[in-house]
């Protein structure tokens, strides 16, 4: 069965930048990539790893097409 979710911890081990992952929880766009198991600010926090991995290659197409 493969894994779907993933906590900060996790994604930081694979190479994620950790910095780049807490900025996301706070962006608009986290609902669709991510989800906190309560509300409080220091609730865990989990990422769709497919989804994360769609955004930010999204994000950088959008980046390169404004340097291009």
């Amino acid at each position: 069965m493969k894994k779907e979710v993933y906590s900060i911890a996790e994604l930081v081990e694979m190479g994620y930048p950790k910095n780049m992952l807490k900025n996301l929880i706070h962006s608009d766009n986290f609902s669709s990539i991510g989800f906190r198991l309560a509300s409080s600010r220091n609730s865990k926090t989990f990422f769709y790893k497919e989804k994360l991995d769609r955004f930010l290659e999204r994000q950088m197409d959008e980046q390169e097409g404004v340097i291009a």
